[in-house]
């Protein structure tokens, strides 16, 4: 193996590497064998240079940890570069490994493997990119992969979850972000106080996730995102959420984790027969991306606000037919393109407007509202009822065309036809002419 890269520079936990691993049932920790160690750092550093987060580097190299683990395991310590003595029988015996010893689920397994294809392929091959080796090209494992547009949070129920939050503003703040804007919980932990904006259509919040930076419009969190920024100190710097015990540490995952089972608990949510919950943190994702496809976003949009990557499948388990795009692209089949309403704004992500009626937020390409059907506006309502006299007037007329062109064509009742052929009066008035 060619590897002339300086050592891969990851932050060591107590000083030892993040590619030793820890035997499941001693807890003893293993180095990793040295042989095998330069091919991973070599690997680790290749994928460094293509300017991937720090949070896939870091689900690579734990990946790279289990492999190395499970190979030390079956293999013993310092059995140096065996990668080419690997078979497909000792890649599915990894992932039993994974399921039973390391009790990974589905999805975690599915991750660890792609990590570990991707090394073999690079240890065996010298390639970063390609087919797979023959031996673990076909070996997957399966998610069960339920619909995320059924995981919703009524306005009821998310009434409770503010309210029982009052008595720890900071959850309420978090918990109102996560709902309003539909962002990871992480990226949420990981605002600094600069992040957050103000502008002449209101807030904004810069996030910082997995597949980059990404600016969201805040709406109905931005009451309570400034109330609470004005309880934290003046520090631009600062953890927008700070630990309570450490304020010059963001507040970890344990303590959003711990605060939101008290929530759960407090309202009566119980686990289910998997001893999961059905709410947690992520599911106020689900939410705000089912809600927004609902009201018409496309995938980039989605993709834009949400911060998917190009190739991500994930847009496409929300978004839904547009009833108004489909009506326009009827009009247009049928040559009633002018029945069209045309948007009276550009549709992004920051337009957006209040129903007068019950203040419900809605896309500005929306022209009712989704929640009560209010028109957005008064001559939005008169075009609509324009557009529907149209539509009547043409249908009739039609119709009744149709009914005289098959009442002339009929021999029988030539002359029936010809008694009844439409004077240019009635052609007016029928709209035929």
């Amino acid at each position: 193996m060619r590897c002339h890269m300086p050592h891969f520079k990851g932050i060591s936990r107590n000083g030892l590497s993040q590619l030793d691993w820890v035997n499941q049932e001693t807890g003893e920790v293993i180095e990793a064998d040295p042989q095998r160690y330069v091919v991973m750092q070599c690997f680790l550093e290749a994928k460094q240079e293509k300017n991937i987060s720090k949070h896939t580097l870091r689900n690579y190299r734990q990946s790279l940890r289990k492999l190395e683990g499970f190979i030390g395991l079956k293999f013993g310590e310092n059995s140096g570069l065996v990668y080419d003595q690997l078979t497909r029988a000792h890649i599915v015996e990894f992932l039993t490994f994974l399921r039973e010893t390391c009790d990974n689920g589905a999805a975690s397994r599915h991750h660890i493997l792609i990590g570990a294809k991707q090394l073999l392929r690079y240890a065996l091959t010298d390639l970063m990119s390609g087919p797979f080796p023959a031996f673990i090209r076909d070996v997957t494992v399966k998610i069960n992969v339920s619909d995320p547009t059924k995981h919703r949070i009524s306005e009821e129920e998310f009434k409770q979850i503010l309210e029982a939050s009052a008595s720890c503003p900071w959850f309420q703040t978090y918990i109102a972000l996560l709902y309003d804007t539909g962002c990871r919980r992480g990226e949420a932990r990981n605002c600094k106080v600069k992040d957050f904006s103000t502008d002449e259509r209101g807030a904004l919040l810069r996030l910082s996730g997995k597949t980059g930076e990404r600016t969201v419009r805040l709406a109905f969190s931005t009451r309570h995102v400034i109330e609470h920024v004005n309880r934290l100190p003046n520090d631009k710097e600062g953890w927008l959420f700070p630990s309570p015990i450490r304020p010059k540490a963001r507040i970890c995952n344990n303590s959003v984790s711990g605060r939101f089972t008290v929530i759960r608990k407090k309202l009566g949510y119980k686990k289910n027969a998997k001893g999961r919950w059905d709410l947690n943190l992520h599911t106020f994702r689900h939410n705000r991306a089912t809600i927004v496809a609902e009201k018409g976003w496309n995938e980039q949009l989605m993709r834009e606000h949400f911060g998917w990557s190009k190739g991500s499948e994930m847009p496409s388990h929300y978004t839904h037919v547009n009833r108004g795009a489909l009506d326009a692209a009827i009009f247009k089949s049928q040559g009633m393109g002018e029945l069209i309403v045309q948007e009276e704004d550009d549709f992004g992500i920051e337009t957006m407007w209040d129903c007068r009626m019950c203040s419900e937020f809605n896309p500005m390409h929306h022209n009712f509202c989704g929640k009560c059907g209010q028109a957005r506006s008064r001559g939005v309502a008169m075009t609509y009822d324009n557009i529907l006299e149209t539509i009547e007037k043409k249908v009739a007329g039609q119709m009744a065309e149709k009914a005289l062109n098959e009442i002339l064509a009929d021999k029988e009742l030539q002359e029936l036809g010809n008694a009844l052929q439409p004077d240019e009066a009635l052609k007016e008035e029928l709209g035929l002419s």
